[in-house]
């Protein structure tokens, strides 16, 4: 009995772990980065820098091939570390291919990651966005489908990303500014978590993910994280103040997690 109640409270004590929460949230975070990067990079000729990730000089330099079929947007960060305008190092490279004009409401984007890191994190995998028109109140609509892993520092940890989410313009679509986007992101992921265990992710209030600036984080909204054989984690991103805390709900206990 005494040993039951030992494995017991070693499994109570283990289910208040975060990292589920933690990583996914970086997940659900990193590949709308790259959607969010592509639109400002579009808007961009060949040798210009990207002004939103730079720090004191650029870390990133466009090249946007119009000509080609189909056509390749590349965002290259180089080989080494950049720190951007977010706080967050970047390095290697994303391509965007598609036909016609980039912001055709019928243009499909295919992403390719090419040795992209986010804080040492790799970023790999496939991902496209298809335009899907405009809702009932006007705002333009896309669904983003990803099949992605992310590799962690430490190299040995790898963590997959199966998602389907709709991404929905709320500000900012009648501008060529990104800095006056803002996008709510609804939808589902799933997979496998570093330690290869499989989850659901349901995003329960949409997400708010805001292009100033200021705001370098999910700001708004809620999602619910199944991990094989363990409690609900419930992730609240807060009323809409653009800082990295994130509350998480494991039965009724509460913690705080930052956002990476």
């Amino acid at each position: 009995m005494i040993c039951m109640g030992i494995f017991s409270s070693c499994v109570r004590e283990r289910d208040t772990d975060l990292y589920h929460a933690e990583d996914l949230a970086f997940a659900q975070w990193v590949y709308h980065d790259a959607a969010a990067m592509a639109h400002e990079a579009s808007l961009l000729g060949t040798g210009d820098q990207l002004g939103s990730y730079k720090t004191q000089g650029f870390c990133a330099t466009i090249t946007n091939d119009q000509v080609s079929s189909p056509r390749v947007l590349t965002i290259d960060f180089d080989s080494t570390n950049c720190l951007c305008f977010d706080g967050r190092l970047r390095r290697g490279s994303i391509s965007i291919t598609y036909n016609g004009d980039f912001g055709d409401s019928n243009e499909v984007h295919i992403f390719e990651f090419t040795d992209y890191y986010v804080n040492d994190y790799k970023v790999y995998g496939d991902m496209s966005i298809t335009p899907m028109g405009s809702n009932t109140s006007g705002h333009t609509i896309e669904n983003l489908v990803a099949s992605g892993e992310i590799l962690f520092p430490d190299t040995l940890s790898i963590l997959t990303w199966n998602a389907e989410q709709v991404r929905t313009k709320i500000e900012g679509a009648s501008t060529v500014i990104l800095g006056d986007d803002v996008v709510e992101i609804s939808g589902t992921a799933n997979g496998k978590n570093g330690f290869g265990q499989n989850y659901g992710l349901n995003i329960t209030e949409p997400l708010i993910k805001k292009n100033n600036y200021e705001c370098k984080y999910i700001s708004q909204g809620s999602l619910d994280i199944q991990p094989q054989g363990r409690t609900f984690r419930q992730l609240d991103f807060g009323d809409g103040s653009c800082d990295k805390n994130v509350v998480v709900t494991i039965d009724t206990k509460t913690f705080n997690i930052d956002m990476q």
